[in-house]
């Protein structure tokens, strides 16, 4: 029985890779519409135009929820919102998983941790390049990259709603399901966080998400729904717009924003963590049988 269940390893592998070919396909998708909305005055044909970054994002986004959001939907929805003709324990049971779920209290810390997430990547980044300007050059581009950005309405949506609501149903919803159909919660928590990491094909992208990527999928099995972790997500892709640079210039302010942001972020994690710990242990799927716990399979 055990072996058989390895299988779902499979589908839980395929998203990161599902993801590159819609990229690719939201990429050749952006292109007429970056040629329709770009000045023709300026433009001879339609080859030598380049993607609009916002445009791309935004296609992507769209396309990510569209085909993993129906996946989603069918494998992975939580199964305390279907209460209609349910038992009455079932119900009782909903209620309290519900009103934990639905308490406002754990939002509260992971708002300002979405913000010290942020502030501590890019002050160690900022560290990095102040240090070892000669050796950081070459990746001065991919720090750049993940330290700012674009600040057009279209990348807004895209870059703090839509594709932190995509990844999380990806990665927290469709591949951490699937993980713990063959392994037990923590070991399918680092699972889920690698195909995070491997999704971003980046080097430095990959080691932040690989962390980032523990958090949520812990946030996600200590409270059992979604909504926390796509919080905490969509708290910390606005902070890339909010950050305090002017701090950074220097060594030693880089150095003093990194230690505060990590203090304040192991404090706000603990936090969290503890609110919802009475509620869901680690455990594999096929232990956990109390009532909370079955509502969440599909």
């Amino acid at each position: 029985m055990r072996e058989k269940k390895k299988i779902y390893l499979l589908p839980a592998l395929l998203p990161p890779f599902l993801c590159l070919f819609l990229a690719l396909v939201a990429y050749f998708a952006s292109i007429p519409i970056s040629y329709f909305f770009s000045p023709l005055n300026r433009i001879d044909s339609i080859f030598d135009l380049a993607v609009t970054p916002d445009i791309f994002h935004t296609c992507r986004s769209i396309l990510y929820l569209v085909v993993f959001g129906l996946w989603y939907s069918h494998i992975c929805f939580p199964g305390w919102t279907r209460t209609f003709g349910a038992p009455v324990e079932r119900k009782t049971a909903e209620r309290v998983l519900r009103a934990k779920y639905m308490h406002p209290l754990p939002y509260l810390f992971l708002l300002p941790l979405g913000f010290c997430l942020r502030y501590m990547l890019t002050a160690f980044l900022y560290t990095l390049q102040n240090l070892f300007p000669g050796a950081m050059e070459k990746y001065s581009s991919a720090i750049r990259e993940m330290t700012t950005a674009d600040a057009s309405v279209l990348y807004l949506i895209s870059g703090i709603f839509l594709l932190p609501l995509a990844e999380e149903i990806i990665f927290r919803g469709v591949t951490l399901h699937f993980a713990k159909k063959a392994l037990t919660a923590l070991p399918a928590v680092i699972f889920s966080a690698f195909c995070y990491a491997l999704y971003n094909l980046n080097l430095f992208e990959s080691s932040f998400a690989l962390i980032f990527g523990l958090i949520l999928g812990f946030l996600k099995e200590k409270s059992g729904g979604i909504l926390p972790p796509l919080l905490l997500h969509m708290t910390f892709s606005l902070a890339i717009y909010l950050q305090p640079k002017k701090f950074m210039g220097s060594t030693a302010g880089s150095v003093l924003v990194l230690v505060c942001a990590m203090l304040l972020s192991l404090a706000l994690t603990f936090l969290s963590f503890r609110f919802y710990d009475g509620k869901r242990p680690f455990r594999s799927a096929r232990q956990d049988t109390s009532a909370s716990d079955s509502l969440k399979q599909p």
